[in-house]
């Protein structure tokens, strides 16, 4: 199975279980409050296996109520919390902008058809931003410690991140899995889907400039600097780092990334065991 295929199923399979989730907290409600006798709602279903007035009916009632606002609060206070980052990294752009060097990275590589911007900072940083609208950001750190070519090798990196929509990508993957903290494995598909999202970037990078050369000397150098991150945007240096230097030691080894884990994955085994023990517990 190809790295893109990959990336494409843990995505997915995010958005899928999330979805199926969000569905059906919409299902219970519409029963709740509409009174609407909905036949394939799981939530309502678990309620019907039991008997109406009993403890088990109560607590689970009470249970799904709970995981509905607690859902809907951190899906809006992730919200929140992303367009406050974005506005707040916008503002430093233009507070912090170097003009004369965006200029020239946006003359040199406007057949890319992106926006480049950057900024004045003593540190590493290089990430794509924008969920609507990607562009890319580096800070005079990069263009004064990095060679030209390593300077492409990480645009390159970044750009291949504004094509695939990765910063909308990973926001919708940050926002279920934070919000659904209930179901543990997202957390394996999320890193699983942040991983692959790299490595792929890095393919990508070598394939343009026909050397893992560059890239690989971005990434060793990368190991003993400092560098930020950014949950407005995917960083250059977020996640993969031993993953990422591997593939450029080792092309022809095959990556193996953890989907399941032991322990989220007992979790929810744990989780769908308590929910049969109450609908058991309540038709005995």
């Amino acid at each position: 199975m190809s790295g893109t295929v990959k990336s494409k199923l843990s995505f997915l399979s995010v958005i899928v279980i999330a979805f199926f989730v969000l569905l059906q907290m919409g299902l219970y409600l519409a029963h709740q409050i509409g009174d609407i006798n909905l036949q394939w709602g799981l939530f309502q279903y678990c309620l019907t296996a039991l008997k109406k007035n009993s403890l088990q009916h109560r607590l689970l009632d009470f249970l799904f109520y709970g995981l509905i606002a607690y859902t809907t609060l951190k899906i809006l206070l992730r919200i929140i919390k992303q367009s406050y980052l974005t506005w707040k990294l916008e503002k430093r752009i233009e507070v912090q902008k170097d003009v004369r060097a965006t200029k020239r990275l946006k003359k040199k590589y406007r057949e890319w058809g992106i926006e480049i911007a950057v900024i004045r900072d003593r540190t590493f940083l290089a990430l794509a931003m924008g969920i609507f609208r990607p562009k890319i950001l580096l800070s005079t750190h990069v263009l004064d410690c990095f060679t030209e070519q390593e300077v492409e090798a990480i645009l390159l990196h970044e750009w291949h991140h504004c094509k695939n929509r990765d910063p909308l990508k990973l926001f919708l993957v940050i926002l279920f899995t934070d919000s659904m903290k209930y179901v543990p494995v997202l957390k394996g598909l999320a890193h699983h889907y942040k991983v692959w999202r790299e490595l792929l970037a890095d393919r990508f990078v070598i394939h343009r400039m026909g050397s893992a050369y560059e890239l690989g000397s971005v990434l060793l150098k990368l190991t003993g600097q400092e560098h930020r991150q950014f949950a407005a945007g995917v960083s250059f240096a977020d996640v993969a780092i031993n993953y990422r230097i591997q593939q450029m030691i080792e092309p022809s080894r095959p990556i193996r990334v953890p989907v399941l884990r032991g322990k989220p994955t007992l979790q929810s085994i744990v989780v769908v065991l308590f929910f049969m023990s109450f609908i058991l517990g309540g038709c005995a």
